[in-house]
């Protein structure tokens, strides 16, 4: 029986014998690491390029330890819907670049192709609703992003509800307050330096297809990131959104089981054990070694192949790329109480003597006032500026257009644009009707609509005679799940 007086499992001592700093896993209210009881339903909220997705796989790894995962009926059910709406809204979106017989130089990165497939958060004035943003490309024509939104449960259909944007909208009301919360910082200076050399999923199709296994290697990363370090504009417009999260975060950090990326690379096992301890989860050292030894350095998001940086992920390691000039632009933003607060040290400015020659060559062109701008490949080079996480009103070449009901063409530098208007078009209607059935689909799980017969019925006039197998067939298995979870009880 589960409750407030619920003994910690033994296996909890290990991490006790670890001996953990404050710095590895805290809440405000102090050193204490709080023990959270009750159902195990995770959340992981963090900036890009700050252990984000290391994060989100550690949970994912405590979920067949934890002692109250549970997914509901609804939620089961919901997946095996949304996965046949992604199909929908995938086809769709993809028929007038298959019309325009584009789709052989077609980039869209399978991470993208589900329904909440993408960067994904909570619109910020609608807290009930989702949005996941969405990559296209076009091998010598541009890309654009698309940005659609849905109820927020679409986020459920992963096990572990996350996002990269501001942390307080999980605040809003109380439909989150009985998740497990996690957070993930990192240093500044360190995640500034990683947002330059990275490699969004866009860049990823086109060198898993365009460019030879032979050269797929940092040196693309570094070619990208001379430009980025030497225009200090975009420099500035990238640190912008992480100046901007990193204030946020701070108002909230109490709510949050907090971890240090650092912490996560230097001492890998304690830390998993203290993120054990804090959601009540029973884990042993060596069960904390094996966790680790999965997620050790290696490439874990699928489709894109490209958002390890091979060699990288290593403490510090700015103080070989970044140069004195980049750590003013990080004065200028005032971040240093805001890296006191989560316990890192002052900014620090490196001795020029002592520059790689990576660093003297950024160093010479910002001195000169040049932009580095002799790419290897410029196409590469076009799909790889930040489409995200950037404020692209600072840039040129780019433009972008408001909200419709359920759709945003957010930024585009596509060189149709009676084609991407078409394929936002397409989309626009696509979700539309996929979010129609999802609410009603959702009314009826949380029984507002009455029985099976009646919702039915209703679904039928509303939605029409192609979705109303799709729904018969997915409430069909909602209600041979409950019946199996009555028998086994």
């Amino acid at each position: 029986m589960n409750g407030p007086g619920r003994r910690i499992p033994d296996l909890l001592r290990d991490a006790e014998a670890a001996q953990l700093t404050d710095a590895s896993v805290e809440t405000a209210a102090g050193s204490e690491t709080r023990v959270r009881l009750g159902p195990y339903r995770p959340l992981v909220a963090a900036a890009t390029r700050t252990g984000l997705t290391l994060l989100v796989n550690i949970a994912r790894q405590f979920i067949p330890l934890a002692p109250h995962f549970h997914a509901s009926g609804r939620t089961v059910i919901l997946r095996k819907l949304c996965r046949h709406l992604g199909q929908y809204v995938h086809e769709r979106m993809m028929q007038p670049i298959r019309a325009a017989g584009l789709e052989p130089r077609l980039l869209y990165n399978g991470t993208f192709h589900p329904l909440a497939g993408g960067t994904k958060w909570l619109k910020d004035d609608r807290a009930d609703t989702a949005c996941i943003r969405k990559y296209i490309g076009v091998k010598g024509m541009g890309d654009f992003t698309l940005i659609t939104s849905y109820p927020r449960e679409v986020l459920e259909t992963d096990d572990i509800i996350h996002s990269h944007e501001d942390p307080r909208r999980w605040f809003r009301d109380d439909y989150y307050e009985e998740c497990t919360r996690y957070a993930s910082v990192r240093n500044p200076v360190g995640t500034i330096n990683s947002a330059m050399f990275s490699i969004n999923a866009i860049t990823s199709e086109y060198i898993q297809r365009y460019v030879p296994q032979e050269q797929d290697n940092d040196l693309i990363r570094q070619d990208i990131a001379k430009y980025k370090l030497t225009d200090l504009d975009f420099f500035r417009s990238v640190l912008k959104y992480y100046a901007n999260y990193l204030r946020a975060f701070v108002a909230v950090r109490d709510r949050f089981i907090l971890m240090r990326w650092e912490d996560l690379i230097r001492t890998p096992v304690p830390v998993i054990l203290s993120l054990a301890k804090a959601s009540a989860i029973p884990l042993s050292n060596s069960q904390a070694e094996s966790i680790w030894s999965r997620l050790d350095h290696v490439n874990l998001t699928g489709p894109h192949q490209h958002n390890y940086r091979r060699g990288k992920g290593i403490v510090d390691d700015w103080k070989h790329w970044l140069v004195n000039e980049h750590i003013d632009i990080l004065r200028e933003f005032d971040l240093e109480p805001v890296m006191k607060e989560l316990g890192y040290g002052p900014l620090e400015y490196l001795d020029p003597r002592n520059y790689t020659p990576f660093q003297k060559e950024i160093a010479s062109c910002i001195g000169r006032g040049k932009v580095y701008r002799e790419f290897q490949d410029p196409e590469l080079f076009g799909f790889s500026v930040q489409k995200s996480n950037v404020d692209w009103r600072d840039l040129n070449g780019f433009r972008g257009y408001a909200w419709r009901a359920h759709t945003m063409l957010e930024r585009s530098c596509f060189t149709d644009r009676d084609l991407e208007l078409r394929v936002w078009d397409a989309t626009e209607k696509a979700v539309g009707r996929a979010n129609s059935l999802l609410r009603d689909f959702l009314a009826i799980e949380t029984g507002a609509r009455g029985r099976m017969a009646v919702a039915g019925a209703r679904l039928l006039l509303r939605h029409g005679w192609s979705w109303f197998p799709v729904y018969l067939r997915h409430y069909l298995e909602y209600r041979r799940h409950v019946r199996a979870s009555a028998n086994s009880q």
